[in-house]
């Protein structure tokens, strides 16, 4: 027998100890505070106030060099009664935050423009600040029903392979909005 097909169930068993370990010391969580879709010259435009606060794993792991990948992702319905609501607009933006120790600063880049805190807390409030982010630029038909939804996650698949199994056992990596539902008024 393969030497690493016999060694793969210890891994299983490993993961499922390090998860019990683990699992109770979350202490994150991500909610939204606000949000408002409005338009302006012919586009859609979102702004939103996220709470972000990481699990003490997740901190702590950005303390000693990993970066966390996380992702706001946006959609637009037209609720229709007869059918299925019909998707108008999905958009999603990448946010990598990392931590320089040499410089004891964190780093948010979106896209190609970065910025630097001195503070995690302050890293992670301007993580959850969505300000004239353009999420549509067709028109809109007045008077119908819309629906909304928004979500900001850290994605899990873009961690080193080790975090992504205690991740997978739900051991206090999770951070996760999940998708937040509103009918806008447009």
């Amino acid at each position: 027998m393969h030497d690493s097909v016999r060694r793969s169930p210890w891994l299983v068993v490993l993961a499922f100890v390090l998860s019990l370990f683990w699992g109770s010391v979350w202490a994150g969580g991500v909610q939204l505070e606000s949000r408002q879709l409005y338009r302006q010259d012919g586009a859609l435009l979102l702004n939103a106030q996220f709470q972000v606060e990481l699990p003490k794993k997740a901190a702590e792991a950005l303390r000693r060099g990993v970066t966390l990948s996380f992702s706001q992702h946006f959609e637009l319905f037209q609720k229709r009664d007869w059918w299925l609501d019909e998707g108008l607009f999905v958009e999603q933006r990448r946010y990598q935050l990392s931590y320089r120790s040499g410089a004891d600063k964190y780093r948010l880049v979106i896209g190609t423009e970065a910025r630097e805190f001195d503070t995690q807390e302050a890293a992670l409030h301007a993580l959850g600040e969505i300000s004239g982010w353009v999420v549509g630029r067709q028109p809109l038909a007045h008077g119908l029903l819309y629906e909304a939804r928004l979500r900001l996650y850290l994605e899990a698949n873009r961690l080193p392979q080790t975090l992504q199994l205690i991740h997978l056992f739900g051991a206090g990596l999770e951070v996760d909005s999940g998708w937040q539902i509103w009918k806008p008024n447009l």
